[in-house]
């Protein structure tokens, strides 16, 4: 970067070698030559994009033709394994007190409480508790 005392510096080179009647003509020519730089900036970037406008919209149309090529050839496929799934889950992960096993697995519950409750009755230990520790001494 151009510090503030480098510019000085040059601002008093350009005075001395051009002297202070020449430096007003020299501003307004680079001044002129700057707005020709832009303006034929902004004239050729107009005439690209109307060149290109076409082709951007034929561009345009072959993404979206594309698309919608690919949404027909795989969403209905995902969609139909969407719905397989679905269906399949719902099969095979019911709930059990949603349905008519609920009566079933009620009766099994019941008949393993009933099992339950002889085993304590006969002073035996249920057939899935662990034994109860033995008392220690102390």
């Amino acid at each position: 970067m151009i510090s503030g005392g480098e510019i000085f510096i040059i601002l008093l080179a350009v005075l001395l070698l051009f002297g202070s009647n020449k430096i007003p003509e020299i501003t307004r020519m680079m001044g002129k030559g700057v707005r020709e730089f832009k303006k034929a900036t902004d004239d050729i970037k107009r005439e690209f994009d109307n060149n290109t406008s076409g082709m951007m919209d034929d561009f345009k149309a072959i993404k979206n033709d594309i698309t919608g090529t690919l949404e027909q050839e795989i969403a209905a496929p995902l969609q139909e394994t969407t719905n397989e799934t679905i269906q399949m889950v719902e099969e095979n992960f019911k709930d059990p007190y949603s349905h008519d096993d609920y009566y079933d697995n009620k009766e099994y519950n019941h008949t393993q409480t009933n099992e339950y409750a002889e085993a304590l009755a006969e002073d035996n230990p249920p057939p899935t508790a662990e034994p109860a520790p033995e008392p220690t001494q102390a």
